[in-house]
């Protein structure tokens, strides 16, 4: 693996431990994240973290974005104007317009469920 640094004859990766989780990360493909926000923020309005942890949940953990993926691409589709941002209780709740909402349900924009992808990689076994 490219993360991965040769110690006293084992494999271990820089930093936490990535072993499930980096497998399958290069699985995710860059929209992923954006398509996971905006199909979570259809149910329910959502915080970052809570957006992580659904998003790791619904996959069984073989994918958890980072706060580094999240929260730039809530910024993002914030400048879209797919999402509203308010302040609730100090913590930024993060809710889908009614644009938004069209975006995700308009075929022309090719968003495409991530979590099926992943957990049917998932049900495949390992690559």
């Amino acid at each position: 693996m490219h993360n991965e640094r040769r110690h006293s004859g084992r494999s271990r990766f820089l930093g936490r431990d990535h072993s499930l989780r980096g497998e399958r990360r290069g699985r995710v493909q860059r929209g992923d994240v954006r398509a996971a926000t905006l199909i979570l923020l259809a149910e329910q309005p959502m915080h970052g973290y809570q957006l992580m942890q659904a998003m790791t949940e619904r996959t069984d953990g073989a994918w958890r974005p980072s706060p580094g993926a999240i929260y730039p691409t809530i910024a993002q589709l914030e400048d879209e104007g797919l999402v509203t941002v308010e302040v609730d209780g100090g913590r930024k709740l993060v809710s889908l317009t009614d644009a938004g909402r069209a975006y995700l349900h308009d075929p022309g924009h090719g968003v495409t469920d991530p979590f099926a992808a992943i957990t049917a990689s998932d049900a495949e076994g390992p690559s």
